[in-house]
């Protein structure tokens, strides 16, 4: 059974209230291959887009982003809504990175200045029960 669906940026229900969650240190090619998905790109645009919805629970599946920037080419940032990640954030990450094979990269969590409840804020680094793990970014 296929946990994940690529999508198009009109199947996006809330695109301005995804954040970045974590970082993935791989390039956006690697994602695509191993997702079997194509990154969209705006004309003009510094940054290539792969859409998915990932089956994470009963719930509704979760929408994210893996958003690559021309000026870091060598990571892939994934972007979710808060909501989608519930009261257990950690947890549905994990479910979500594994869901999408992402663990095969190293990883780890975006911290969120902004927001003092955010895991990420104070668990350096994004560990799987493989112990996957690697340096962070601050947003």
């Amino acid at each position: 059974m296929k946990t994940f669906r690529e999508i198009q940026p009109a199947d996006l229900r809330s695109a301005t209230d995804m954040l970045p969650a974590l970082v993935v240190f791989a390039p956006i090619e690697d994602v695509e291959n191993l997702l079997h998905a194509t990154a969209h790109a705006e004309p003009e645009s510094e940054e290539r887009v792969v859409l998915m919805e990932v089956s994470v629970d009963d719930d509704k599946p979760a929408q994210v982003a893996l958003i690559s920037y021309d000026q870091e080419p060598e990571y892939v940032h994934l972007f979710v809504t808060d909501r989608a990640l519930g009261s257990h954030p950690t947890k549905r990450l994990g479910r979500i990175v594994r869901r999408l094979h992402l663990d095969k990269f190293e990883i780890n969590w975006w911290t969120r200045r902004s927001d003092e409840s955010w895991p990420g804020n104070r668990q350096q680094p994004f560990t799987l029960d493989d112990g996957t793990h690697s340096r962070g970014h601050a947003v």
